[in-house]
């Protein structure tokens, strides 16, 4: 029952990030009917501009302060590139922008003294070391990401009931013509849009460093935002956030092979996906996951293998390999056909 408890309380805290990033999908798509996929290095961004607030002695929260403002006006600009390039009636243009954002936003990372294409941990007493529930621990990070999810998410929806402000952007989401008939500037919702897209892109990426490193590349955690906010669709913040935390709980294989059903079947809507990653886990030391157990080979290879039927031969699927030596060959015939 221990285990159970801390295994479900580790699956919250993740799906609740996963939520979270996912919720930044849902509010550009609700608003332009289009997917952001520079949204992961936004919250990239976040995270370093966090890590770069809490070493020079500001902490968690004055790491925030500094993520917050960045984020969410690196969310604008591209939103604004995206509005000004392929304008409102080409979607697969804008797809195509966010695209090219993503490629610079993590160029503008990796290039930035400091930060680089190194791996960096964000330390903080505050959120280091565990409390006790009963038999049970709890990390303080864990519990951290847990009521910031739950205040913000709480905040935005007061807001949009009681605001003037999230109401005009409810009323826009539900009817744009509508809302403009009103009064309702459209432009003004669409930069709110992409404001709290990446206000909550950087709240992801400060909760989610202390659980992992903070690197260039982990912008793809966003994938897992991604498929949460595809199981339920794409314009439902709610449904976003549902299918974040059963995709935290989850990764039973059930839940495994429903992320991958799910991708396939935006994939088949939308057109957007380039690749599949399949990337094992490997535990690292002074990490909070260092004595965790990795999968074996054979779960690597079976989730590659259902990527691959679920996609198709048309779809590159990729394994790391410098996270399985020994076993190129195999990889292979599991499936792949990109080593990255």
């Amino acid at each position: 029952m221990e285990y159970f408890t801390q295994q479900l309380i580790n699956g919250l805290t993740l799906g609740a990030i996963y939520g979270m990033i996912a919720i930044g999908y849902t509010m550009v798509y609700g608003i332009i009917g289009m997917i952001n996929f520079a949204h992961g290095e936004v919250m990239a961004l976040g995270a370093f501009c966090a890590l770069a607030g809490t070493e020079a002695g500001f902490g968690p929260v004055g790491g925030l302060a500094l993520a917050l403002p960045a984020a969410a006006l690196a969310s604008l600009a591209v939103g604004r590139l995206t509005a000004k390039v392929a304008g409102d009636g080409a979607p697969l243009a804008g797809i195509a922008v966010t695209a090219a954002c993503a490629v610079l936003l993590r160029f503008a990372i990796e290039t930035m003294p400091g930060w680089g294409t190194e791996t960096h941990a964000l330390e903080s007493d505050f959120l280091a070391g565990t409390l006790a529930w009963g038999a049970v621990p709890i990390a303080r990070a864990d519990l951290a990401a847990l009521a910031v999810t739950a205040l913000i998410l709480a905040g935005l929806a007061l807001a949009g009931r009681v605001t003037r402000l999230g109401l005009a952007l409810r009323a826009h989401i539900d009817d744009p013509r509508a809302a403009a008939l009103t009064g309702v500037d459209p432009a003004r919702m669409r930069d709110l849009a992409w404001l709290l897209a990446g206000a909550l892109a950087a709240v992801a990426g400060l909760l989610v460093a202390p659980l992992a490193f903070v690197h260039s590349g982990m912008g793809i955690l966003a994938i897992n935002g991604f498929a949460a906010a595809a199981l339920f669709g794409l314009a439902r913040p709610v449904g976003a956030l549902a299918g974040g935390l059963l995709i935290g709980i989850g990764e039973t294989w059930e839940e495994r092979v429903d992320s991958l059903i799910a991708l396939r079947d935006a994939h088949d809507r939308h057109g957007h996906i380039q690749e599949i990653i399949i990337q094992n886990f490997r535990a690292k030391p002074a990490t909070k996951m260092a004595d965790a157990t990795d999968p074996n080979f054979q779960e690597l290879s079976r989730t590659i293998a259902i990527a691959r039927i679920a996609f198709g031969p048309g779809m590159n699927i990729q394994a790391p390999p410098n996270l399985t030596p020994g076993d190129y060959a195999k990889l292979v015939d599991a499936g792949i056909n990109d080593w990255g």
